[in-house]
């Protein structure tokens, strides 16, 4: 099941940049059709907090406060924002939470209800959604992160997860995965010791992942059409 998610996944992400690509040849057809999808991910997020508010209401594991969850709402205003002023940190931001972490969650899901369940399906559109837009962002839009940019979302992400410890230890929680427990499911965090320690190696690795990613897409052609140019 979980592979078939996943290329379906992989599928769509194909499909809605193919789409996105081919609007380039008609006059405003990409921005149209990039600010759709944006409000189509953002109404996906507005169900999915409503439904964690409403419904489980858990301090423990109902709060928006997982990089998932606020990447999941940058996601669309990036896509929507267009001034640059505003758009770069969001684009940056979006990039590296989405290509960078939130994949994780498409790798190895931590899922403790089956297809029965609605958590089952608003996991996969949360997660589904910010890696859709940041591959949309890059391979559609043309987004290249800059050096600057690499430091910047380093700087965010653990000034998140720096905030989230003490949230983490008076909630008994894990937003951001920087509290003393671990998912059930298996994960990456397993491989990386004990917390606080963990807490090191989980730096280390972002800094180390997001690095790769501005190398990697140093290398890559950018779209023919970019809002911002």
């Amino acid at each position: 099941m979980h592979l078939g998610v996943v290329v379906g996944f992989v599928a769509l992400c194909i499909a809605v940049c193919a789409i996105g690509r081919h609007e380039h040849s008609r006059e405003h057809g990409e921005r149209r059709f990039g600010r759709a999808l944006a409000w189509v991910c953002l109404a996906g997020w507005v169900v999915q907090q409503g439904y964690f508010i409403t419904v489980v209401h858990n301090p423990q594991d109902s709060l928006p406060l997982h990089v998932c969850d606020l990447a999941a709402l940058i996601g669309p205003l990036a896509l929507l924002i267009e001034r640059p002023a505003w758009s770069w940190w969001l684009r940056a931001l979006l990039f590296f939470w989405g290509v960078g972490l939130t994949t994780q969650g498409l790798v190895t899901p931590t899922l403790e209800h089956g297809p029965n369940h609605p958590r089952f399906y608003l996991f996969w559109l949360n997660h589904g959604s910010v890696v859709l837009l940041a591959v949309y962002d890059f391979v559609v839009r043309g987004y290249r992160p800059r050096y600057a940019e690499v430091w910047f979302a380093i700087g965010v992400t653990y000034a998140l997860a720096a905030l989230m410890i003490p949230v983490n230890l008076a909630l008994n929680a894990n937003y951001v995965f920087s509290g003393p427990s671990t998912p059930e499911a298996p994960t990456v965090l397993d491989a990386l010791g004990a917390w606080p320690v963990r807490l090191v190696w989980m730096a280390l690795i972002v800094a180390a992942v997001y690095h790769a990613l501005w190398a990697a897409m140093r290398i890559l052609p950018k779209a023919s059409v970019n809002p911002e140019e």
